[in-house]
């Protein structure tokens, strides 16, 4: 049987005696497909939420407004803190509810999904965003992440590399494996389980535990 993130994550909140720490890349609204949403909003986690597009980041300040215990960041993950590029989606443009959730530093990316959504191309824009680093990220932080969250359309296996998952080992991690090439997908998996974890593909996405 295949565990699902939220067995694993309930399994591992019960056995803490304070609150986990989570660092989550890619938060969007906070809502739309969150796998951590009514854990935050039961205040069981505490963490910060990272997010480069201007008005997904406002729409996430105002889902968890009154919640205590978050940091919230509007940036994207880059090797060099700064600013960046960012393609994504017109607002407004006609499409699937998760239309404006994809946004890349590669357009290509986006290019990719044109077949499924007619006019996708002419509706790509770019927006110009800050970028930091983890290191810079970590040290504004009050605690050490336990678990770590991401879904960045593509870019998932390169927010590991940078995470530096050997060294900081969060006991959590999970991320969305399917928009990752077939190369990417089997390096990302092989590094983590070289790091100890076991690894268990749930839907789009692969989570990756530390066994007790």
């Amino acid at each position: 049987m295949t565990l699902t993130f939220d067995e694993v994550l309930c399994h591992f909140l019960l056995r803490q005696s304070t609150v986990p720490y989570f660092v989550q890349i890619g938060a969007f609204d906070g809502i739309s497909g969150d796998p951590l949403y009514q854990y935050v909003k039961q205040g069981l986690l505490k963490g910060c939420l990272v997010e480069p597009q201007g008005d997904a980041f406002k729409s996430l300040r105002a889902t968890y407004t009154g919640i205590d215990g978050l940091h919230f960041k509007r940036a994207a993950i880059a090797p060099k803190s700064g600013e960046g590029i960012l393609y994504r989606v017109r607002p407004g443009t006609p499409g699937p509810d998760w239309l404006f959730q994809i946004a890349s530093f590669s357009r290509d990316f986006l290019v990719k999904l044109a077949p499924r959504i007619p006019g996708l191309e002419q509706a790509i824009i770019t927006e110009v965003v800050p970028t930091v680093t983890f290191d810079d990220l970590l040290a504004e932080l009050p605690a050490h992440p336990s678990i770590l969250v991401i879904d960045t359309e593509g870019y998932d296996f390169e927010v590991i590399k940078l995470y530096n998952v050997p060294t900081r080992k969060p006991r959590i991690v999970l991320y969305e494996y399917v928009h990752l090439v077939p190369a990417d997908q089997k390096a990302c998996i092989d590094l983590l389980i070289a790091c100890g974890y076991r690894v268990a593909l749930t839907g789009g996405n692969a989570m990756a535990y530390l066994p007790d």
